[in-house]
């Protein structure tokens, strides 16, 4: 499948995903207190829901094997976050939500694999998270959540062949916080006992089976920039 199809599927399932929720979601009036998953379970929807976090769902390539993520790939870099953009919620027809995203700019630090990207170069980041302060509810797309800001990261970065930004391969395979162990789930989810949350953490655990062994493949790449 052409690389350009594959960005197309991607983002057209997260609007997708996007509009389907929050069509629910003016039903339900969300954002009106303080809602907790757990509390709500046994709801159609509810338990997307956990305390001010919201966990839209996106039908997305899962991977089994880092090579996998690797064929997706155009830039293979070292790089930290210097900065990021208000987020941006897109609203549609009836108030519904057409996008939730934030664009951060990262400073490179190392380029392992790629030809359009070079040391100190400066990059713009499509990430899905977005943060509705109106509501006081932050939007994870598929589970995504936003890069920690002054960490080095290893990203496998995805071209946009329509837009001047890059997105992480895999969502959320493609993203290595090198300045932790392990990447941890999200404190809501790891409190929280639903069915929901608990289909999340598997998601986790998967793809931080792949993240570690881009750690090793790379170990020699990346050890100046492990703290």
């Amino acid at each position: 499948m052409k690389r350009k199809t594959l960005i197309g599927i991607l983002i057209g399932a997260i609007i997708v995903g996007v509009v389907g929720w929050y069509a629910w979601s003016n039903i339900w009036q969300v954002g009106t207190e303080n809602h907790d998953s757990q509390s709500n379970s046994n709801t159609n929807q509810t338990d997307h829901i956990f305390r001010k976090e919201v966990y839209l769902d996106a039908k997305l390539d899962s991977f089994d094997q880092l090579r996998d993520v690797e064929a997706t790939t155009d830039e293979l870099v070292i790089a930290t976050k210097i900065s990021q953009d208000e987020p941006t919620i897109a609203y549609g027809a009836e108030g519904r939500i057409d996008s939730a995203y934030t664009l951060s700019t990262f400073q490179v630090k190392k380029v392992i694999k790629g030809k359009n990207l070079e040391a100190d170069d400066t990059f713009t980041l499509f990430e899905n998270e977005a943060y509705d302060q109106n509501k006081e509810l932050t939007y994870h797309i598929a589970g995504y959540n936003l890069i920690e800001q002054g960490k080095n990261y290893l990203l496998f970065l995805r071209k946009s062949e329509t837009d001047p930004y890059y997105l992480v391969a895999g969502v959320n395979y493609g993203k290595i916080n090198l300045e932790e162990s392990e990447t941890d789930a999200p404190k809501e989810l790891r409190e929280a006992n639903t069915e929901y949350s608990k289909a999340l953490l598997l998601d986790y655990d998967n793809q931080e089976k792949i993240r570690e062994k881009a750690k090793d493949k790379y170990a020699k790449e990346i050890q100046p920039y492990i703290q």
